[in-house]
């Protein structure tokens, strides 16, 4: 995804796009990986529990990211895959 997209994107707040770049840097290169913990990820980003969610949802809005909730064999939750989108909505 092309940076000047993302900063010059009118919805997104300044916390969004900056969450954009940390989990493009989690990432490190793929295009799906497991997410951490929210508690880990509000600690990293000094950011409350409001933003922190108001954030992931306005990137899923406008389809910069979507959430896969997983399951291990036993049908349990077992945590959130991140998918960073290669198109916008």
């Amino acid at each position: 995804m092309d940076i000047q997209v993302i900063m010059q994107h009118r919805n997104l707040t300044m916390q969004a796009k900056a969450m954009y770049f940390y989990l493009v840097g989690v990432a490190d290169g793929a295009q799906e990986f497991k997410l951490k913990p929210p508690t880990e990820i509000r600690n990293e980003l000094n950011i409350g529990d409001c933003a922190y969610h108001s954030n992931i949802k306005l990137l899923q809005k406008y389809g910069f990211i979507e959430m896969i909730r997983t399951k291990d064999s036993t049908g349990r939750y077992s945590g959130i895959v991140c998918k960073i989108c290669s198109e916008v909505i």
